[in-house]
């Protein structure tokens, strides 16, 4: 129960006060309420592993908006509410940057490619999977298409990216050489030509990619146009 106290004010007059209610500075402090507790020392919470994938998804957004020449450090940093220092922190430089989005869109169409091929048993219907996929992803989040577009571009004109691009090729084996490697097992398709079919199968959807950005009914009627190519479909002329 709090205790009240008499205490004076210029003019003689006098107030009841509640003895719980004063924080009492020193060594008597315990007589009335805490102060809140410090604050511990150190990075926020987020400043490793969230604050990077805040960056890179801000910088996918900057590249595919402006392209790698137009678009800067202190842009993404503004973005994402950071100071550039900050952001030096995480990546040395706007090279570095790129590069980190690039893997981080690879892998996110590894992983969706991965899943929506799962459960199916053949080559064609994986390739369907993986096409009708390329679209959701574009649409969901446009700046997937943006990105792609942006590389095809950007790598043609700095040379230090189309080295980093080129060597990098390898990896993305990873992404579709599963469902090829599926067929070539399955007998339908050759040992012999697993490298042609992967190939296609990548200019396949980089094309799709690149098509999405600011076209999504080209995209859409270009993935009806190659399911009907892979079925033996495809629109012929009258003979």
């Amino acid at each position: 129960m709090a205790t009240p106290r008499k205490v004076s004010l210029a003019g003689g007059h006098e107030i009841d006060v509640d003895v719980d209610d004063v924080v009492v500075e020193g060594p008597a402090k315990e007589r009335g309420k805490s102060r809140p507790p410090a604050r511990r020392r150190g990075r926020p919470a987020d400043s490793d592993g969230l604050t990077r994938e805040r960056i890179v998804a801000a910088a996918r957004a900057c590249f595919a908006e402006s392209g790698y020449t137009a678009a800067s450090t202190h842009m993404v940093a503004a973005r994402v509410g950071l100071t550039t220092g900050a952001l030096y922190h995480h990546f040395a430089s706007k090279r570095d940057l790129f590069l980190a989005v690039l893997e981080e869109v690879e892998e996110q169409f590894d992983a969706s490619f991965r899943a929506v091929t799962a459960a199916e048993p053949t080559l064609f219907g994986k390739v369907e999977a993986i096409l009708s996929e390329t679209v959701r992803l574009t649409t969901d989040d446009p700046t997937m298409a943006g990105f792609a577009l942006s590389v095809t571009i950007d790598v043609a004109r700095h040379p230090d990216l189309r080295e980093a691009f080129t060597s990098a090729w390898p990896r993305r084996d990873t992404f579709l050489g599963h469902v090829v490697d599926g067929a070539v097992a399955s007998g339908e398709v050759a040992a012999a030509d697993r490298k042609v079919v992967l190939d296609t199968l990548t200019t396949l959807i980089t094309g799709l990619l690149v098509v999405g950005n600011g076209l999504p009914k080209a995209q859409a009627r270009a993935v009806e146009g190659m399911k009907r190519l892979l079925a033996g479909k495809f629109p012929r002329g009258m003979t």
